[in-house]
């Protein structure tokens, strides 16, 4: 692999904060497979965690050709939304929809910082990596909607 052009601060930064986010899905993901009973669901959030786990290894090799080595521990506020969904499973007994609400709505997290910084990369070579990632997160997104809308009109 040709290494990639130095980024400017700034975009290293977001690029970091895309490896917190995606780090904080990976362990989201894990969490809500625990958290459900359904088997093809839990296998389907197994899924997207590895794929987000590959996000954070493709992101990382950008930092580690500028000589820097991104801190991979996820952010305060994805544990805070893990101890309120495991809470939150508790209250309800382990209830699909809530399940599926908590997911869906930390998704909506890293889709829109994703969007930021699509817009910055559009000339860049890792803005091809980031619109793959994207369109994969994207679609995983859209599809664990149509399982959620599903679930709530099946209650």
């Amino acid at each position: 692999m040709t290494p990639p052009a130095p980024l400017p601060e700034q975009l290293l930064a977001d690029l970091h904060e895309l490896i917190e986010l995606n780090v904080d899905s990976v362990n989201g993901f894990a969490e809500a497979a625990t958290l459900t009973d359904d088997r093809d669901l839990a296998a389907l959030f197994d899924g997207i965690a590895k794929a987000r786990r590959r996000n954070v290894a493709a992101l990382g090799e950008y930092f580690a050709h500028a000589g820097q080595r991104p801190d991979t521990a996820g952010t305060v506020k994805g544990a805070t939304h893990r101890a309120w969904m495991d809470l939150r499973a508790f209250l309800q007994g382990n209830d699909r929809n809530a399940v599926l609400g908590e997911v869906v709505r930390g998704e909506a997290t890293i889709k829109g910082k994703y969007e930021s910084v699509i817009e910055a990369t559009k000339s860049l070579p890792i803005g091809e990596i980031l619109q793959e990632q994207y369109r994969d997160l994207v679609n995983e997104y859209d599809r664990i909607r149509v399982i959620e809308q599903a679930s709530k009109e099946s209650t």
